[in-house]
């Protein structure tokens, strides 16, 4: 069972720093880790879709005692950020014991405009994109599994509706060398957006329902056929014409002689 000061702590971790330039912000509690035997209490995924491999992940956990801090269990440290999360009573008391490549933020329920405070950056850790894609993918679950146990009434339809929402915020797809992607802040507000190498990503949509994003790429898709189609009827036209210039000039060239 979560103490009160768990639940205030998860709750300033869910609003905390919450960066706008990001276009994909993806924040979890209890996310099950890659072996599915360690739990991280906060996890927090960003993309910004500009590169391939950008997404960043960033691992919270609290500690809201000395003998939380010296259990076994909850150092669950596998993001390319991690932090632990205390109050500064505790800190004052396990702060030597901190890895020198682990951050810290300070939790102050007294302040409540601005309750947490990074006191130690971490150190940026590489992980493979199996790792950030395997972890994305569980909390994705759990998001699920929380919504479910929240809401009792939830119909089978509005659960499809939800995991095809969370699933398609990730989805892309390659159109003649630009990468489509469907940007989600809810269900019903949805953009596309197209990234070009060398150019750069823009919103080539309003924003709308995922299903009609998705239609969006389809119709996209159809014109990229019909332009690759039109470019091979076009190289056939032209090779055919100046392989029937060079049979005509070897024609003329025999009858001359």
């Amino acid at each position: 069972m979560k103490s009160k000061l768990t639940k205030k702590i998860e709750k300033a971790l869910i609003a905390y720093k919450n960066t706008s330039n990001y276009k994909f912000v993806f924040i979890q509690t209890e996310v099950p880790g890659v072996d599915f035997k360690t739990q991280i209490d906060v996890v927090r995924f960003k993309d910004n879709f500009m590169e391939s491999n950008s997404m960043k992940v960033t691992c919270y956990e609290i500690k809201i005692s000395v003998k939380d801090f010296k259990s076994n269990h909850g150092h669950n440290f596998v993001g390319n950020y991690n932090f632990y999360v205390t109050t500064r009573e505790v800190y004052k008391k396990v702060h030597l014991l901190i890895p020198e490549n682990i951050g810290v933020i300070i939790f102050n329920d007294k302040n409540d405009k601005y309750p947490l405070q990074r006191i130690r950056d971490c150190r940026i850790n590489k992980i493979d994109d199996a790792t950030g894609k395997q972890l994305l993918f569980n909390a994705i679950r759990r998001y699920i599994r929380d919504e479910k146990e929240q809401k009792n009434t939830m119909t089978s339809v509005d659960d499809y509706r939800k995991e095809r929402y969370v699933q398609l915020t990730l989805c892309w797809g390659e159109i003649m060398n630009k990468n489509y992607y469907i940007s989600c802040i809810a269900p019903d507000k949805c953009v596309v957006i197209v990234d070009e190498p060398g150019v750069g990503s823009k919103q080539i949509s309003k924003q709308m329902t995922y299903e009609a994003c998705e239609s969006f790429i389809e119709k996209e898709k159809t014109t990229a056929k019909a332009i690759r189609a039109n470019k091979k009827l076009r190289m056939i036209y032209i090779v055919s014409l100046v392989l029937g210039l060079i049979l005509s000039i070897l024609i003329f060239g025999v009858l001359n002689n």
